[in-house]
């Protein structure tokens, strides 16, 4: 058994790893997926457990202020229980303080025996049309303006993503195809809603940590949360009901300034924006 940090020369093992583990629509099937996300040490890693020639285990790493965020777990059954996790774990620390969001429930069990802390869940705040039917919300428009292109954080050379940005510095990923646009960066809370109906969407969503402060600024403005608006979260297929709850977690205290944006950890990727 060999523990070790993937390159580009393991695409064949990784591709056939992720072809048996995810779906065929799921962004780790493309090469220049994997490149972007884990490819370059400074964003990312592939921590992968290899027997005799084939990929068993697989820790993702998206390096993002300051935290290794830890996404893309998956053991082989025949390997779980022998430590093996725990070694894997060990080699993607080193790219920094390690952390998870969404972690499913079978996570949730696992992150609690290894003592990790769990924080509040992450928020989502809901901008709305208030002119528009619910009938129209997710119905595609186009886009009404040009905009400036977000171009400085490694998240925007995501490959299939389109961003859009606007003088004061916010940024979104166009999601005009779904009626909306999906808020990264809030530069300007006073400027967000005309940036939002100026772009001809009738709705956006803006994911963040209990302690940014925007939050409150948004609900000033007529934004509300999650539970509150009849917006879902899942559009491929649209599925009309659904919501998110983002948990975090994290093996050491996370810093009080740290406030988790959607391009850390995996919610923020192409296919679960």
């Amino acid at each position: 058994m060999e523990i070790r940090v993937a390159t580009l020369e393991d695409w064949d093992l990784l591709s056939s790893f992720f072809s048996r583990v995810y779906r065929a629509s799921h962004p780790l099937q493309n090469q220049n997926f994997w490149i972007w996300r884990f490819g370059e040490s400074e964003f990312g890693a592939s921590v992968v457990a290899v027997d005799e020639g084939q990929i068993v285990g697989h820790v993702g790493v998206n390096r993002s202020g300051g935290i290794a965020w830890i996404i893309n777990v998956f053991l082989d059954q025949n390997w779980r229980g022998k430590g093996l996790l725990a070694q894997m774990y060990s080699l993607a620390a080193e790219f920094g303080p390690p952390a998870a969001t969404n972690v499913n429930d079978a996570g949730v069990g696992m992150y609690g025996k290894m003592g990790w802390i769990e924080f509040e869940n992450l928020r989502r705040f809901v901008f709305r049309d208030k002119s528009t039917p619910s009938s129209e919300l997710l119905l595609p428009v186009e886009r009404q303006k040009r905009f400036l292109q977000p171009q400085q954080h490694h998240y925007w050379r995501q490959p299939g993503i389109v961003g859009v940005a606007d003088e004061s510095g916010s940024t979104a990923v166009d999601f005009l195809i779904r009626g909306g646009l999906r808020m990264v960066e809030i530069a300007d809370s006073k400027c967000v809603n005309e940036f939002i109906l100026s772009s001809g969407a009738k709705w956006a969503d803006y994911v963040t940590s209990w302690n940014d402060p925007v939050g409150l600024e948004l609900e000033s403005l007529g934004w509300k949360t999650d539970d509150e608006q009849n917006v879902p979260w899942l559009f491929d297929p649209i599925d009309q009901n659904s919501r998110m709850s983002i948990n975090v977690f994290a093996r050491d205290e996370l810093p009080e300034n740290l406030i988790i944006r959607r391009w850390d950890s995996d919610h923020g990727r192409v296919g679960s924006i």
